[in-house]
């Protein structure tokens, strides 16, 4: 489950095992399940084939996309550090929407599948 106030507009999200864009959000009254999450969506695990369906590239040990960077954590399993012209996030993250999220704060751009 993925808590509500992590989501936006466009994020890409699962429902019944499909990738999924939100349109919008509904009626949070009827998808919220009291806890601060909604029970409809699960998060979408973030891969290299992800990255790569983004746009980003390969370069060195780092995925690059308009001067963000995307480095695999391996010292955390299955976790990624953001790093944009030098400023590091400092927080790993592990899905999808997280880096739609990111990408969009640091670079005021969506992040579009290509």
């Amino acid at each position: 489950m993925i808590k509500a106030k992590e989501l936006r507009i466009g994020n890409l999200v699962s429902s019944n095992g499909e990738s999924i864009y939100l349109w919008e959000l509904g009626n949070f009254e009827l998808i919220h399940d009291g806890t601060n999450e909604m029970s409809m969506f699960s998060p979408i695990p973030l891969t290299a084939e992800w990255l790569r369906k983004f746009g980003f590239s390969l370069y060195g040990g780092s995925y690059l996309l308009n001067e963000v960077a995307i480095f695999e954590n391996y010292n955390h399993e299955k976790s990624w550090v953001l790093d944009a012209r030098g400023f590091s996030l400092g927080k790993d993250f592990k899905y999808v929407h997280q880096l739609q999220n990111l990408y969009y704060a640091l670079t005021w751009e969506e992040l579009t599948l290509k």
